[in-house]
């Protein structure tokens, strides 16, 4: 992937007088990428997208499968985690952990993270081991070992396993999308789940990681016609299956408000995001801006404020988080802090020092091919491309659009509107008990005691 390394500039550089303002983040981004990715439906329905970076010798791979820990069934909670690492237990062709074994064994790289609504792998290896790696690949989606031992290793295994936890708290994420299915999240797998019989886990596996809702992600030196036609090869002899897409749901245009159980002076104000990758990055942008915001004169002495995003790929969700203040004085700062992002010359200065800061961690992550697998297998794994083909990368994330500084303003202020409307009262979800809690969420603790959701225009 050609390219040269984006422009260094200084945060909040003054404009000389009489020079047209510069657009920082707008001109980090033309430093992108300028190649293609190759789009190709494969027989089995698999959709595989290939990218080049010649800059290493070396390839990544990702790979996402729409599903999650919010698709277990109640009281199998768990049951994801525990399927994502069945499938490292070997297939026909593979000893258990075999696969791992070779990457490993070469020298590379594997993480495998579960989120509300998508499962992804990822890895890095030599790129003499491409070829070794995609045909291991085709056998652990076809042909997985599934057995009572193997079964009972991978629950064991489940437990620990800690990726796709909410930071922001499970209970808020799912009373802010209104599924009761995202409290899942905090929870941990346990014995019902080593009782089932390898025929269900078959069955589980095969419904829950078909190839045919899968997304492939090659990034290598090679031309991407060549890795293209060599891993179409691969799945020739699969039975035919038509692809079944996963647009992103819509967040419901709510905002969860609760204080931490026995803190009346901490609020927290969760909203739900799109499942979009353009919109998460102006989420982040929004929160980094909140973050860098100056006092305002006349706020609240000891009042403070802090953003977090959730970054799932298919259920994010943005948390405001207030202390020192009562609730009717924390809504009213988070109104007047999210408003003065949207309307305020002075404070786009804040968002414009942050879209650039954003700016250069993406084109960073779009020079180095692990980093562009995962964000491929992220972003394109949420959300198809339209048809089969080559795309500019620029194109298929929408790049254009993330230079935008309006539809960042625009964010701050439709979340700011979401606080102004009537307020009807609803109920939290149910709260997750002290062993299911993550242990790495703030000393706040997720549990909302004294919540509302309030109803405005959609995101």
């Amino acid at each position: 992937m050609e390219g040269a390394p984006p422009p260094v500039t200084t945060e909040g550089e003054a404009t000389p007088e009489g020079e047209a303002m510069r657009d920082g983040a707008a001109e980090i981004l033309s430093w992108a990428p300028s190649g293609e990715l190759l789009t190709r439906t494969l027989r089995n329905g698999l959709l595989l997208v290939v990218a080049q970076d010649r800059s290493l010798a070396v390839a990544a791979i990702g790979l996402s499968f729409p599903t999650g820990y919010a698709d277990d069934p109640k009281g199998q909670e768990g049951l994801t985690r525990a399927l994502a690492l069945h499938l490292e237990q070997g297939s026909r062709e593979l000893r258990p952990g075999g696969r791992l074994a070779r990457i490993h064994g070469a020298g590379g790289y594997t993480a495998m993270a579960v989120g509300a609504k998508q499962t992804r792998y990822e890895g890095l290896i030599p790129v003499w081991s491409l070829w070794d790696t995609l045909t291991d690949l085709t056998g652990v989606l076809h042909n997985p070992t599934v057995n009572e031992i193997r079964w009972r290793q991978s629950v064991s295994r489940a437990t620990k396993d800690r990726s796709g936890v909410p930071r922001v708290g499970a209970q808020s994420v799912a009373s802010a999308w209104s599924e009761p299915a995202l409290l899942a999240g905090s929870a941990r797998s346990g014995k019902p789940l080593t009782g089932l019989h390898p025929a269900k886990v078959r069955a589980e596996i095969q419904r829950r990681f078909a190839a045919h809702e899968a997304t492939l992600i090659v990034v290598s030196p090679f031309t991407l016609e060549e890795v293209a036609n060599k891993v179409e090869a691969l799945y020739e002899d699969r039975p035919p299956r038509q692809r079944v897409r996963h647009p992103p749901t819509p967040p419901p245009p709510t905002v969860m408000i609760g204080s931490p159980k026995g803190r009346s002076k901490q609020q927290r104000f969760t909203w739900p995001i799109e499942g979009s990758y353009d919109a998460i990055w102006r989420a982040r942008v929004v929160c980094g801006a909140l973050n860098r915001q100056p006092r305002a004169a006349g706020e609240p002495a000891g009042a403070k404020l802090k953003c977090v995003l959730h970054e799932d790929p298919r259920r994010p969700a943005l948390q405001v988080s207030t202390s020192g203040l009562q609730p009717s004085e924390a809504r009213q700062l988070v109104i007047e802090r999210l408003t003065r992002l949207a309307q305020d010359p002075v404070d786009h200065d804040v968002v414009d020092i942050e879209r650039e800061r954003q700016a250069r961690a993406l084109v960073g992550e779009l020079h180095a091919p692990l980093s562009l697998a995962s964000l491929l297998a992220r972003a394109l794994g949420a959300r198809d491309v339209e048809a089969d083909g080559r795309v500019g990368i620029s194109t298929a994330l929408d790049l254009e659009s993330l230079s935008s500084p309006t539809r960042v303003t625009d964010m701050a202020g439709r979340l700011a509107a979401r606080l102004l409307e009537p307020r009807p009262l609803a109920p939290p979800a149910p709260a997750e008990s002290a062993e299911s809690a993550d242990p790495a969420s703030p000393p706040a603790g997720p549990e909302d005691t004294d919540a509302e959701r309030s109803a405005a225009g959609a995101q």
